[in-house]
């Protein structure tokens, strides 16, 4: 699945310079294809991308959690899924808890469910301490410079993007 997000990437920043650069040469276009065509030539004003393994490797918060789950990695998507939906129902509800709460509750709370004991702080510290040092994917800075050097505004969708944006320097890229 990581290579299919990172094959995807590419291709988004190649076709989108690829359809800038043939829809502004405009070739072969007549005055009826012209026509019919310029609602598919509408291109985007602003990209938005989520953060969370769309532009971030979570390989090491995946050691992490599956660490302090007593090795059992096959609870990592009830984890994470747990900490996706307490986010959205905290974020609908207007009460904001950053992921570093919300994550370490839904580490509990999946530990919990599984006849783990994990304590509170081990729980902040099984998700935080990754959390800060989070690296982007390889090709990330070079397909998002790419993509704004096409004029493409760029915008990320995060909870995650505060506490990992302090440990890069793509911050700029936004």
């Amino acid at each position: 699945m990581t290579n299919k997000r990172r094959a995807f990437m590419k291709k988004t920043a190649l076709l989108s310079l690829g359809g800038a650069a043939v829809s502004s040469l405009g070739f072969a276009a007549t005055a009826t294809s012209q026509a019919e065509g310029t609602a598919q030539n509408i291109r985007p004003k602003v990209l938005f991308f989520d953060v969370n393994e769309t532009l971030l490797d979570l390989t090491t918060m995946k050691k992490s959690v599956g660490d302090a789950l007593g090795g059992r990695p096959d609870l990592l998507p009830l984890w994470f899924t747990t900490m996706l939906q307490y986010s959205l129902v905290t974020t609908v509800g207007r009460q904001y808890n950053d992921f570093g709460v919300i994550g370490a509750a839904a580490l509990q709370m999946v530990a919990a469910n599984n006849g783990i004991t994990i304590s509170e702080e081990d729980a902040k510290t099984a998700i935080l301490t990754p959390l800060r040092s989070i690296p982007a994917h390889p090709e990330v800075k070079e397909a998002l410079t790419q993509l704004k050097q096409a004029g493409f505004q760029i915008s990320i969708v995060y909870k995650l993007f505060k506490y990992w944006c302090r440990n890069t320097d793509l911050k700029m890229l936004v």
